[in-house]
């Protein structure tokens, strides 16, 4: 799918470290109910010195929402009354990245941003396989997926609420936000998601479920209309455009395209598994034998 990059490209490099912390506490961060608890942060824009910046109200600390330093002299530059939309997208990035709550994150939304993007990068690498050097799985992700990623229900809903679109991903085998969390059994996220994802991203994650021979998420995703046992003919995906390899277009970026193996069918895997409650289920479903 085509997609457009957010144009904070710098967080790949600069945020190494946080994301290192960010995995593992990741468990910990996990918020997997709709809250408006206040966490004592709001998001303020400064005109004059043209930067978004977090301020505690109830300690007074400040942290800035930009990665880099401000320029000597900025000071002298005339008001700026509405932010970048680099600014917006790096304010974005500082407040996932620190935890904050949906509040801060909404009154970010308030200025009217662009979501269908690629934002962060998330780590992937299971976390029982050695690490080579460069050898991390990381996937681009919008700032759906990423909320998805981390079971951030109460951020899943904003961003849905707020513009979102639960089909857009930049790794079209890594995504759309339903298939990652399909894949992660994140059942309560995949009821909200399935309801706004298209048939076929809805029919590769029954695939997957099936592969992971998870009955509980298998009924799950067949209670809706939208999702079918068996992909089209139309669905499959073209092989790369002969300009795509010639400039490296296809393999950017750990973008990774869909293949034919990706669109096997439910009922193909279950067979393959041997596992008859699956293939009971899928036939029951109206599954091409």
């Amino acid at each position: 799918m085509p997609h457009r990059s957010s144009g904070v490209n710098f967080i790949h490099t600069s945020l190494t470290n946080a994301r290192k912390r960010d995995r593992s506490a990741e468990k910990k961060t996990s918020v997997l109910a709709d809250s408006e608890d206040d966490d004592g942060w709001e998001l303020i824009w400064g005109p004059t010195d043209q930067e978004f910046y977090f301020k505690n109200h109830s300690t007074g600390k400040r942290r800035t929402a930009s990665p880099k330093v401000a320029l000597q002299g900025r000071r002298y530059l005339p008001e700026v009354e509405h932010p970048s939309e680099r600014q917006k997208d790096e304010a974005l990035v500082a407040a996932l990245q620190a935890g904050y709550s949906k509040q801060v994150v909404s009154q970010i939304l308030r200025y009217s941003m662009n979501l269908n993007v690629q934002i962060l990068e998330y780590d992937q690498t299971p976390d029982d396989i050695e690490i080579i050097p460069h050898g991390r799985d990381m996937v681009p992700v919008t700032p759906l997926e990423w909320a998805m990623e981390h079971e951030r229900l109460d951020l899943v809903n904003l961003f849905l609420d707020n513009g979102a679109d639960a089909n857009f991903t930049v790794s079209s085998a890594d995504g759309p936000a339903v298939f990652k969390a399909a894949k992660r059994k994140s059942r309560k996220l995949v009821e909200i998601l399935v309801q706004k994802t298209s048939r076929v991203s809805c029919t590769r994650a029954l695939a997957l479920v099936v592969e992971q021979q998870d009955i509980t998420t298998t009924t799950i995703l067949l209670a809706h209309d939208n999702v079918r046992c068996d992909f089209e003919e139309s669905d499959r995906p073209l092989p790369p455009h002969h300009y795509e390899w010639s400039c490296g277009l296809s393999d950017s970026a750990h973008i990774k395209s869909l293949e034919a193996k990706d669109m096997t069918p439910p009922l193909a895997r279950a067979a393959r598994l041997g596992n008859v409650a699956l293939l009971k289920l899928l036939l029951e479903h109206g599954a091409d034998p």
